[in-house]
């Protein structure tokens, strides 16, 4: 019998399946199979669902007996994706063995969601100047299945004209170009399908303006009649124009322009024209105008209308008369009726207002009358001078206007007379007092004379007719006004006695005479005069104060108070040695001279006079200080120290004497020396010509190895004096090492090879005897061309020292050993072209001796890494010490240095100076690693734009010939010109100063065409215009040097 010894096993473990979500309610799915290997009933196998069913259990049913899976109702994707259960298989056996599977079912999602715009209502807005393909508006859709299917949009409403489109991600753009003045708006329907389902939604597009349309004038003439009284800022009219935008590009600026459009005001936002000002039709009757609109967008958008205003009349001018007044005269004979004036005035208004009629307004006794049409005034009635000799009579003329106007002038009538009465002067006798300083044009006095008669016959004219011979004075003709025509000189002429004469216009004339005296007073005009322009006077320096030097002697051509005389010295004499007398003009000693202080005096003496203005003059006294003997001789030291070696020669110069004497001549040399103590066997000797101490004898340091010699110096005056001085002389044993000469090699830059000769360094030499004094010397072969300093071994290179190379030999004696040596000199060439294209720059912290014995082989070398060129195409020009600009730099700017060197492009040819600043420029960083050498600065062009107001601003370097900057160190020199900047101005033809500010000539104006340079000639014009040189022909485009033949040649 069988046992129940297995456990049913599941053919699958798990079960996987995928579902469709669409699957229909009761489908069977799956079937799950459990086998037993028992038989019998321990082999039948019963099936169900697993604690974990949960949900599932209400989804799907298990048969216990077959084991299929069906389905209890829908499925959906979006709800559950996933089912996951365990089913559990038993078999029917005792004891009963089961065992579990886990089924897994996975559902696949079906297209049974439609998709779904995010909103019912969209609202976008595009300027109508956006180019096709703008995106407007992205439209967002929402599909609740889990792989949405493909959408399609559609625009089906409100694009008639297909000025849209859509892409099929949404967005909504410009198909074809809009225009918000023919449709400012549009609704749009936009459908979306997935293939299946289908959704819609509205979409509101505003189109929003830009501004793509001018200003358009609706009328091209404006015709307006406006009264001349129209009161200011009164309407006139409205210029009306309109423009297709909308809002702020609709916007229109209105101007006014032609002549008399200041008298009119225009609103630049409306258009509309108003009166600003009182209008005048007389002055301006029409105004011819033209009104511009411009976009305010587009000032360059513009219409414009023509605008005529006529102004019309009213009566608003009185009658102007020809003349302010009307004069006449007439003689008191006139027969009656006779023509004596005509008035006339104008009226500028027009029609009835213009026409004038004339009347008096008063006529004293009816003697005359007026035509009130024509304005003719005649005689009414006789005259009579001697009863009335004047009328004045006023004229009224009135206009015919509503209302009338009217203006009034006054006629004045004389009555003329008959000649019969001689001018008569005020006084027979007239004076007059004048100071000889009055200026030419002076008045002196006014003479007046006057006749009863009337008119020509009383008009009056005056003349000198002696007592003026010399034509010092001259009398007005008419107003008898006396004026000074030379000047007066009291000195010379003291009074004046004019006939004067008066004589009237009468026929025949009538005359009087009358007498003017003149008389000329003293004024300060002549300045003291000194005797003789300079004085000389000698005085000893121990004249006692109170002595007198000299008498300055003056004189005055005026009179007193105007000649009274004194003097002063004003300069010359700062330390108040001398006074002078300030009346008597004498010189004296104020203070104890002393010649050796101030030998001589140049005093500036002043003579005033006392008159008003203050008149002086001066003259210089040269006073020579004369010398006593009152100063010793003086030795340089007053001890003395002198080494002598032993082996000497007889005659030995020990000691060369300088003697100092405050005196002058005769009381200084020549000099007397002595010794007067410590000269033991005669050892030394005295040479009085060229002070010196020479040995007499052979020394032996020996025997005595020391003298102390007492000297005594004495001057040539009378009486003597002298001073003492004391000589240590030390013996030593004679030389035994010769000199050892250090050699020395100079390197000499000369400008445009014309050296003008300098200091090239120094000889150095040691020599193991302390002592020794060595001397120097040029043995050849260049003994022209080089010298050295016999003391100090100074090396001086001469003028006119040519380029090349140089083996100098040079001798050094310590007076026992004499050593040789060769001083090796290089002399470059430095060309004009090298120093235009220079370059300066200035080194931090390096002395020039520094520079050539330790940096100049980096500096090279910082040069070739930073330019990228061979070092030997590298010319230094010059160097120098850096000039402190400031105090607060000086401390650092004196050890820093200027270099100022060249490169070479090809033999003869140099880099640009602007290209090679450039680079460094670029390059400064790498330059002061490659060198480790630090750049103050690299030298850069000073020249602005307004330095040279007419002219061409130029930096330029300039090499000075006269004078080298020589660096000398123990093994090496280097001799260079100095360089400097100097700023100028390359100035402009026909300008010229410093900064080209000043027209010299007729060139400044520019006279000449572009083809011709202008230089200035002394003809009339001031200038002349010339070919440029190697030019020819009338445009200066012609080579001269080319051969002219034929007609067409141009010279």
């Amino acid at each position: 019998m069988d046992e129940n010894d297995n456990r049913p096993i599941f053919e699958s473990n798990p079960y996987l399946m995928t579902l469709a979500e669409n699957i229909g309610k009761g489908s069977s799915i799956l079937k799950v199979v459990a086998k037993d290997a028992d038989s019998g009933t321990n082999s039948e196998v019963v099936y169900s669902f697993g604690s974990d069913v949960g949900n599932a259990a209400n989804v799907f049913r298990l048969d216990p007996s077959t084991g299929w899976i069906t389905t209890l109702a829908s499925l959906d994707y979006e709800t559950l994706s996933w089912y996951n259960f365990s089913v559990v298989a038993k078999d029917k056996g005792h004891p009963q063995l089961s065992s579990v599977t886990t089924v897994m079912l996975r559902i696949q999602d079906y297209n049974d969601n439609p998709p779904e715009f995010e909103r019912q209502h969209y609202d976008a807005a595009i300027y109508e100047h956006a180019v096709p393909g703008t995106v407007i508006v992205t439209l967002e859709i929402r599909d609740a299945d889990f792989e949405p299917s493909k959408n399609d949009f559609y625009i089906t409403k409100g694009n008639q004209k297909d000025q849209f489109s859509v892409r099929q991600n949404g967005e909504i753009f410009v198909h074809k170009p809009l225009d918000r003045e023919t449709t400012a708006n549009y609704l749009l329907e936009v459908l979306v399908t997935d293939g299946l389902f289908v959704s819609k939604t509205s979409v509101a597009i505003d189109v929003l303006d830009t501004n793509d349309n001018p200003p358009v004038c609706l009328k091209s003439k404006y015709i307006e009649k406006i009264s001349e009284a129209i009161p200011p800022y009164s309407y006139i009219l409205t210029v009306e124009a309109s423009d297709a935008d909308d809002g702020k590009n609709a916007l229109q600026l209105y101007t006014l322009t032609g002549f008399g459009a200041s008298d009119f005001v225009i609103d630049s936002a409306t258009g509309i024209i108003k009166t600003v000002k009182n209008l005048d039709r007389e002055q301006q009757s029409r105004y011819f105008l033209k009104s511009h609109v411009q976009d305010k967008g587009h000032p360059e958008w513009t219409c414009t209308s023509l605008i005529e205003i006529h102004l019309e009349d009213v009566n608003d001018n009185v009658p102007q008369f020809t003349q302010p007044i009307f004069t006449v005269a007439v003689a008191e004979d006139v027969p009656v009726g006779s023509l004596i004036s005509k008035i006339h005035a104008v009226d500028k208004d027009l029609g009835a207002s213009r026409k004038i009629s004339y009347s008096f307004v008063s006529n004293p006794l009816g003697q005359f009358e007026i035509n009130s049409k024509t304005g003719i005034v005649r005689l009414k009635r006789s005259l009579d001078r001697e009863t009335e000799s004047e009328y004045n009579l006023t004229v009224q003329a009135t206009d015919h206007g509503i209302p009338p106007l009217s203006s009034t002038v006054l006629l004045s009538i004389s009555v003329l007379d008959v000649n019969d009465n001689p001018p008569e002067f005020m006084n027979k006798m007239m004076y007059a007092t004048v100071s000889e300083s009055v200026p030419v044009g002076t008045e002196i006095i006014v003479v007046h004379a006057t006749s009863e008669d009337i008119g020509i016959n009383a008009e009056i004219s005056y003349s000198i007719i002696g007592g003026d011979e010399q034509g010092v004075f001259e009398i007005s003709a008419v107003t008898g006004q006396v004026k000074l025509v030379k000047s007066l000189d009291y000195e010379s002429v003291r009074d004046y006695f004019l006939t004067v004469q008066a004589v009237d216009g009468g026929t025949p004339p009538l005359n009087n005479q009358a007498v003017v005296n003149i008389t000329v007073t003293d004024a300060n005009d002549n300045a003291p005069v000194f005797s003789q322009p300079s004085y000389r006077a000698i005085i000893r320096e121990d004249a006692v104060v109170g002595s007198q030097v000299i008498q300055v002697l003056a004189n005055d051509a005026d009179s007193a108070p105007n000649a009274q005389l004194s003097f002063s010295i004003i300069s010359g004499d700062d330390n108040k040695h001398f006074a002078i007398d300030s009346s008597s003009g004498y010189i004296k000693v104020a203070k104890t001279l002393d010649r050796e202080m101030v030998p001589n005096y140049v005093l500036q003496v002043l003579c005033s006079d006392s008159g008003i203005p203050q008149l002086s003059s001066t003259a210089y006294v040269n006073i020579d200080v004369s010398d006593v003997n009152d100063n010793a001789p003086m030795f340089s030291q007053s001890n003395y120290t002198a080494i002598i070696q032993e082996g000497r020669p007889l005659g030995y110069t020990v000691l060369k004497f300088t003697i100092i004497d405050a005196d002058a001549p005769p009381n200084t040399g020549p000099f007397l020396l002595e010794i007067l103590s410590g000269n033991e066997d005669g050892a030394f000797r005295l040479v009085q010509q060229d002070a010196s101490l020479r040995t007499a004898i052979k020394f032996n340091h020996k025997k005595k190895d020391k003298y102390l010699l007492q000297l005594k110096v004495s001057d040539n005056g009378n009486p003597p004096l002298s001073t003492d001085s004391w000589i240590t002389a030390l013996i030593i044993e004679e030389s035994q090492f010769p000199p050892i000469i250090s050699p020395l090699e100079v390197v000499i830059n000369s400008f445009r090879d014309e050296f003008p000769g300098g200091v090239m360094g120094r000889i150095h030499a040691t020599d193991g005897d302390p002592y020794d004094k060595l001397h120097y010397e040029v043995v050849s072969p260049f003994k022209e061309l080089f010298s050295v300093d016999r003391e100090d071994g100074t090396l001086v290179a001469l003028p006119g020292l040519d380029v090349g190379s140089y083996n100098v030999n040079v001798s050094v004696t310590d007076g026992k050993f004499i050593s040789y040596g060769v001083i090796l000199v290089e002399v470059n060439m430095v060309s004009e072209e090298a120093v235009k294209n220079s370059v300066g720059m200035r080194l931090k912290g390096i002395t020039p001796e520094d520079f050539i014995l330790s940096h100049r082989k980096n500096f090279l070398h910082g040069l070739r890494s930073a330019l990228n060129i061979r070092t030997k195409d590298i010319d230094i020009l010059s160097i120098q010490p850096a000039e402190a600009v400031t105090t607060k730099e000086k401390r650092d700017t004196n050890r820093d240095l200027d270099v100022l060197f060249a490169v070479r492009k090809s033999p003869h040819v140099y880099y640009p100076a602007k290209q090679l600043l450039n680079k460094i420029k670029e390059k400064q960083a790498l330059f002061e690693t490659a060198s480790n050498l630090k750049v103050v600065k690299i030298i850069k062009d000073r020249c602005t734009t307004d330095y040279c107001v007419h002219g061409e601003c130029v930096d330029r370097i300039v090499l000075d010939e006269t004078y080298v900057v020589s660096i000398t160190t123990e093994s090496l020199g280097y001799v260079s010109p100095q360089h400097v900047r100097k700023l100028e101005c390359v100035c402009n033809s026909g300008y010229g100063g410093t900064h080209c500010d000043i027209v010299i000539n007729e060139c400044a104006r520019n006279p000449c065409s572009s083809h011709h340079v202008c230089f200035p000639h002394p003809s009339d014009l001031g200038y002349i215009c010339q070919c440029p040189p190697g030019k020819t022909g009338p445009l200066c485009d012609r080579d001269k040097t080319k051969i002219c033949r034929g007609s067409a040649c141009y010279e």
